[in-house]
C-alpha cells in the first residue's frame, strides 16, 4: 500500500509539473493570447534584450519611390509652372529617386533604453554627398553628432540650438529597432483599440482602430516554427468601404536567435504616405554586452579640420553666437526616456515632448520584465505566475483528494 501511495504522489507531482509547463508555455495558443501579444507591443516599448546586453545592427538602407514614374511626372506637370508651390521640392526629389535610389550603409548600436547608443550612416550612391559619413551617439548625459565638418556636443539640462537636435538620430535608431523586435507595431500611432483578432491554423489577422473607428488598420501575420507570432504586413483600411490599402509595412525573411530566443525580420519595407519607400536589409544582427555599446557611444576625437561646437555652457557657449536668434532645446533624461523642451529666444518654454520609443509623442508603459536572463512582457510574466499558482493548488488540494480516492478503492 505504501508503494501505491508513493506512486500516487509521484504521479501528482508529475501532472502538476506538466500542468504548470503547459500553461507557462502557452504563447499564442488562443486568440486571446494573440490579442495580448499584440497589445503588449503597441506600447512602443523597445524590448527583447536580456539585462546587461545591447544590440548592434548593420544594414543597407535603400530609399526610392513606390509611386510609378508616370504618376510622379504627372505631378510635376501640374506644379512645374508654380515656382512657389509647397510640393515643388518634394516632387523634384521624387523624380530623382525614381531615376536613382539613394543607398546608404548604416550601423545602429543600442542598450539600456537609449542611455548608450550609436548611429552611423555612409552615403553610398544616389545622394549629393556620396562617400560621406554622418555619425551620432551618446552616453547618459552627453550626446554628439559628427558630419559636414562639424562635431556637435550637447549636454542634458543645457540648452542647444534646435537645428542641432541630436535626439532625432536616436529616434531613427529606435524606430528601426521597434520594427525589428516589435514587429513594427510600436511604430503605429498611440491610443489604438483592438477591434478584432482572428487566427486560422498558422495565419492570423488583427484589426485596430482609432478615433472611435474612424481610422482602422489591419495587421496580418503567421506563426513561426516555435509557436511565435510574426507580423507580415500592416495596412490601413478605407473608412467607408473597409478596403485594404497598399501595406505601409512589410516584414520579410525572419530569422531566429536561439541563444536569446529572439525572432526578427531581416528585410523591412516601409511605404510612406508621401510616396517614398524605405527598404532596410540586415547585414548582421548581434547581441553584445552593454559595455560595447557604451564604448561606441563616447564622444570621438575630432579629425583634423573638423570644427568642435560644444554647448556645455548653453547660451554662453562660444558656438552659440551664430544661433542667438533661433529657438533652442533643453534635453532631459527622465528614467529610461527623454524629455525635450523647446524654448524661444527669450528662454520661454513653448512646447514639450517625450521621446524614447521611436516617436516624439510616444507614451510609455511600465514595460517588460526580465527574469532568469529571459525577456518577458507583463502578459508572459502573468501567465507564468498563473501556472505556478495552478501547480501549487493542484499539488496541495488535489493530492489529498486523490490519495483518499485510492485508499477507498484499494
Amino acid at each position: 500500500m505504501r508503494d501505491t501511495h508513493k506512486t500516487v504522489i509521484w504521479v501528482i507531482l508529475v501532472l502538476g509539473f506538466l500542468c504548470a509547463s503547459s500553461v507557462a508555455g502557452q504563447e499564442v495558443e488562443t486568440e486571446r493570447d494573440l490579442r495580448e501579444w499584440i497589445e503588449a507591443r503597441l506600447d512602443r516599448r523597445f524590448s527583447g534584450l536580456p539585462a546587461g546586453m545591447g544590440v548592434i545592427v548593420e544594414y543597407t538602407h535603400t530609399r526610392t519611390a513606390w509611386r510609378s514614374a508616370r504618376q510622379i511626372e504627372d505631378d510635376w506637370e501640374e506644379i512645374r509652372k508654380y515656382p512657389d508651390h509647397p510640393e515643388r521640392y518634394h516632387v523634384q526629389y521624387m523624380r530623382r529617386l525614381s531615376r536613382e535610389p539613394e543607398v546608404s550603409e548604416c550601423l545602429v548600436a543600442y542598450s539600456d533604453h537609449g542611455r548608450f547608443w550609436r548611429y552611423d550612416r555612409r552615403y553610398v550612391s544616389g545622394s549629393v554627398i556620396d562617400g560621406e559619413w554622418r555619425r551620432a551617439g551618446g552616453r547618459s548625459e552627453k550626446r554628439w553628432m559628427d558630419g559636414g565638418g562639424v562635431l556637435t556636443i550637447v549636454h542634458a539640462g543645457v540648452p542647444f540650438p534646435s537645428y542641432r537636435h541630436v535626439g532625432l538620430s536616436l529616434d531613427d535608431a529606435r524606430g528601426l529597432l521597434l520594427s525589428l523586435l516589435n514587429g513594427a507595431l510600436g511604430r503605429l500611432r498611440s491610443g489604438a483599440v483592438s477591434e478584432s483578432v482572428a487566427r486560422d491554423v498558422d495565419v492570423w489577422q488583427a484589426v485596430l482602430q482609432w478615433d472611435e473607428g474612424r481610422s482602422r488598420t489591419v495587421i496580418k501575420g503567421d506563426i513561426g516554427d516555435r509557436g511565435e507570432p510574426r507580423v507580415r504586413t500592416i495596412a490601413e483600411l478605407d473608412s467607408e468601404d473597409g478596403s485594404e490599402s497598399q501595406p505601409r509595412f512589410r516584414l520579410e525573411r525572419y530569422q531566429y536567435d536561439g541563444a536569446y530566443e529572439l525572432t526578427y525580420p531581416t528585410r523591412l519595407i516601409e511605404d510612406r504616405g508621401d510616396g517614398i519607400r524605405e527598404l532596410y536589409t540586415l547585414d548582421s544582427f548581434r547581441i553584445v554586452k552593454t559595455s560595447q555599446v557604451r564604448d561606441l557611444g563616447g564622444v570621438p576625437t575630432a579629425a583634423e579640420g573638423v570644427r568642435v561646437e560644444d554647448f556645455a555652457k548653453g547660451v554662453d557657449s562660444p558656438a552659440w553666437d551664430s544661433d542667438a536668434l533661433g529657438p533652442s532645446i533643453v534635453w532631459l533624461r527622465e528614467g529610461d526616456r527623454d524629455v525635450y523642451r523647446i524654448q524661444d529666444s527669450g528662454g520661454r518654454v513653448v512646447s514639450s515632448s517625450r521621446s524614447g520609443t521611436g516617436d516624439m509623442d510616444a507614451d510609455r508603459s511600465d514595460g517588460d520584465v526580465i527574469e532568469g536572463g529571459r525577456v518577458e512582457d507583463g502578459h508572459g510574466q502573468g501567465r507564468r505566475r498563473t501556472a505556478a499558482v495552478i501547480a501549487v493548488v493542484f499539488v496541495v488540494v488535489g493530492a489529498p483528494v486523490l490519495v483518499y480516492w485510492v485508499r477507498r478503492n484499494a
